[in-house]
């Protein structure tokens, strides 16, 4: 009975192959335009990383007040994505890793985390990605291969404050993200249903 069971599922993953062969046999040459693509926008004052930063470079630490940085684009209390830093947030950004003294730190940068009380800043977050499938379009459809292209950028502006001017300022970005994510399956789309064998054995079995 139970290679009964085994035979009947052999079977039902042969016949989802075929239909799964005659669907893709109606695939032609603009199987291009069928590849799923995906966009993730932090949506912000900036459309691309040159204006984010050509922004960024206009703040003055020791000048900027709050009312320049909204003029500039930054606006903590409109800009979208904005994270608010506490105090405490702002030591650990500087002093979380015990190889670092406050003493190693520029002079104005000591005297801003030893003010402990009147420190606040902002962290301004912009990226937009983008990831479009590569490959096979039967691979993907059978399971057998994946394969995705992932491009775009991404901009950080942290900006620390003491009442109302900017004493700090730090970044980081990528101005040209790309990446290419591989996944494989050798089993294809057998992989759940070999998985399943077990089971459907067992249900194939008459009480």
């Amino acid at each position: 009975m139970k290679n009964r069971g085994i035979g009947v599922a052999i079977v039902i993953m042969l016949a989802c192959l075929s239909l799964i062969l005659f669907g893709c046999a109606t695939i032609t040459s603009t199987s291009g335009n069928l590849m799923p693509t995906e966009r993730k926008i932090a949506v912000s004052n900036w459309k691309s990383y040159q204006s984010a930063i050509e922004d960024f470079n206009r703040i003055e630490p020791n000048k900027t007040t709050l009312a320049d940085l909204k003029k500039i684009g930054f606006d903590p209390n409109i800009t979208p994505n904005t994270v608010f830093l506490d105090p405490i947030s702002i030591r650990n950004i500087f002093l979380g890793n015990n190889s670092i003294r406050i003493d190693d730190l520029p002079k104005d940068l000591q005297e801003y985390l030893r003010d402990f009380n009147e420190c606040r800043g902002f962290k301004f977050k912009q990226e937009a990605i983008f990831t479009k499938g590569e490959g096979s379009i039967l691979s993907r459809l059978l399971k057998f291969k994946k394969e995705d292209i992932i491009s775009g950028w991404m901009f950080e502006a942290w900006i620390f404050m003491k009442k109302d001017k900017v004493v700090y300022t730090l970044w980081l970005g990528n101005p040209n993200i790309r990446e290419i994510r591989t996944q494989k399956n050798p089993l294809g789309p057998f992989s759940e249903i070999l998985g399943n064998v077990p089971a459907m054995a067992i249900k194939a079995i008459p009480l």
